[in-house]
């Protein structure tokens, strides 16, 4: 769940910085929809959805937390995926070679 919560994290704040830079520069006018994000842990969504955090947490862990839950809905909107249909999951997990291949197709 840690490291899942550290790439959202990271994912969230280049996603605000994306719109920052967008809408600063003009190039889009009217204002930017929320950007869609697919994870395919979903006790991490569950634990992102809670309004209060587990005390037992390591703060580091906690930070991250709470600056992903203030971008939800404001700047991403977390989706589940499962990991067979996650096209990123075939370069990162050891996947079978009929999803590598049905994945790539759809790439």
């Amino acid at each position: 769940m840690e490291s899942e919560l550290i790439a959202l994290d990271t994912t969230c704040l280049k996603a605000e910085w994306l719109k920052d830079f967008l809408f600063e520069f003009y190039i889009m006018l009217r204002p930017i929809l929320s950007i869609s994000v697919h994870t395919d842990s979903k006790f991490t969504i569950e634990i992102l959805k809670k309004a209060n955090s587990n005390k037992k947490m390591n703060m580091h862990v906690q930070i991250r937390l709470k600056s992903v839950q203030r971008l939800l809905s404001k700047v991403v909107i977390l989706e589940f995926v499962k990991s067979e249909k996650n096209l990123a999951d075939s370069l990162i997990k050891g996947l079978s070679k009929s999803v590598v291949l049905e994945s790539s197709r759809e790439m």
